[in-house]
């Protein structure tokens, strides 16, 4: 789809996206903290976060450019990171993590597109499916699982029909190594793809995937 917004959708969906920030944000940091960090009161946070008031336009924006900033993404990731013990198996699978990773990794799409087409979403049927079907419903695009063969009802998994030549992707991955590198590789260009980012939590064998994935930016949180 081409990413084009009337102002008046962006101006909603911007005020909408805070307050799911804010939501989850919660989830780690004290409402004084974020108050703080945002230069609002505590009872301003509070009211937004319940859903008592919603702020405006441009209060929207400044919460968003903190919240989803790189510096703090990271912060919040290792403070629930932190209290799994860095499992990694729980921290995937908490429902919050996962929209407040979703929403972060949405911004980051509709920066990388510029008013582009996006045509599929690329994902392995693990722990980064549930971060794909987030922005699958946001962006109206189908998820594509990277397997030759049918693995979770309701998502096409036969990429050899879902797949189009010259299609533009984003590829979603919870972890993002050397073997995943080397499999989405081979999709990539087997299906003669036109694949613009690669969304992951964690990434490994940073130099080596980044050799692999030349024409790809990548995106990640941690390390």
């Amino acid at each position: 789809m081409k990413w084009t917004l009337s102002r008046k959708y962006l101006n909603l969906m911007l005020k909408v996206d805070a307050i799911a920030a804010i939501a989850a944000a919660r989830r780690v940091f004290k409402n004084v903290e974020l108050a703080n960090a945002l230069g609002l009161s505590e009872t301003v946070v509070s009211k937004y976060y319940h859903g008592i008031s919603i702020p405006a336009t441009q209060t929207a924006k400044n919460i968003l450019n903190l919240l989803l900033s790189d510096g703090f993404v990271k912060k919040y990731v290792s403070r629930i990171m932190s209290e799994y013990g860095w499992d990694l198996n729980k921290v995937f699978t908490e429902p919050t993590f996962q929209q407040y990773v979703a929403l972060y990794f949405k911004y980051k799409v509709i920066s990388g597109l510029a008013g582009s087409i996006l045509d599929k979403l690329l994902t392995l049927p693990d722990y980064s499916l549930n971060i794909a079907a987030f922005l699958s419903s946001w962006f109206n695009v189908p998820v594509i699982l990277a397997v030759e063969e049918p693995a979770i009802i309701g998502y096409e998994s036969k990429a050899h029909l879902a797949l189009r030549k010259g299609d533009t992707v984003v590829t979603v991955h919870s972890v993002l190594n050397n073997e995943v590198a080397d499999h989405f590789s081979y999709f990539i260009s087997t299906y003669e793809l036109r694949h613009i980012l690669a969304l992951t939590i964690v990434l490994m064998d940073e130099e080596s995937v980044a050799n692999k994935l030349k024409k790809t930016k990548i995106i990640n949180i941690l390390p």
